[in-house]
Parts: C-alpha cells; sequence; structure tokens
C-alpha cells in the first residue's frame, strides 16, 4: 500500500511540474446510497462550487486492494464531448457526454476507491447487506 501510494504522489507531482497542478475536485458518497444505487457528490469547496471540466475528464473505480488499478477498475467513464459538468454521478450511468471506458461490474462486499481526472477521490466499503461506509477521502460531507 505504500508503495503504491509513494508512486502514486511521485506521478502526481511529476504531472504538476510537466503541466501544471489540477484545480483540487471533491468526490463524496450522497446520503442513502447503496450497493444498488450508489451516488456519488462531485464539486470542489465542500459541494460549494460545481467541479471543473478538467477535474471531470474521467472517473475510475476500483477495489482497494489491487495493485494494477486500470487493469482491475469494475468501473471507467471518460469525457467525449464539451456536454454540462455533471455535480452528480450514479455508479454504472454514464451522464451526457461521457463513454463507458470499463464496466459497471457488480459490487461485490468490499473496499472501493472511485477517483477522479484530478484530486477529489472517496474510499468506501460495501458491506454484504449493500450498505455504503466511506472510510476516507477528498470531498465533502460522505455518509
Amino acid at each position: 500500500m505504500i508503495k503504491r501510494t509513494c508512486a502514486g504522489v511521485t506521478v502526481a507531482l511529476l504531472a504538476c511540474l510537466l503541466a501544471g497542478c489540477p484545480e483540487p475536485s471533491e468526490v463524496s458518497v450522497a446520503p442513502g446510497s447503496t450497493r444498488e444505487h450508489l451516488v456519488f457528490i462531485l464539486g470542489r469547496d465542500h459541494g460549494a462550487r460545481p467541479p471543473t471540466a478538467s477535474a471531470t475528464a474521467f472517473f475510475i473505480v476500483y477495489p482497494c486492494d489491487v495493485t494494477r488499478i486500470a487493469d482491475n477498475a469494475v468501473w471507467v467513464i471518460r469525457r467525449i464531448s464539451d456536454a454540462p459538468t455533471p455535480d452528480r454521478l450514479t455508479y454504472g450511468v454514464a451522464p451526457a457526454g461521457y463513454q463507458v471506458g470499463q464496466g459497471p461490474l457488480p459490487l461485490a462486499a468490499r473496499c472501493y476507491t472511485i477517483e477522479d481526472g484530478a484530486t477529489g477521490f472517496v474510499i468506501f466499503d460495501v458491506d454484504t447487506a449493500g450498505a455504503i461506509h466511506v472510510r476516507s477521502g477528498r470531498g465533502g460531507p460522505s455518509h
């Protein structure tokens, strides 16, 4: 886990040096979300401002315990047009202007991470009953 975190920080720092740091973004889990209807709230400043287009270039959901994220993603979507930036995202549903790159696969009882195209992420568990439990992340209030 430490190697992956250090590698991620190294990649982020290199990207900042080469292309400029992304604007801060946030992802949180909407209250009342379940495995069958999981909604993410997207934004900046704890939901006070909408997310930027660059922050929403893609979203990826993957299990927490994998080392090859792209190979093990359960859902990936990419922005393909200049459609309005969404402020909410429902797992498995690509909003207008997005294309599915992978999945969606059913969410088993385990830990997952969702990341946006900038700095937003949230780590959450799906329990055996389908309830969602947020561990941590860069986002507004999550439940």
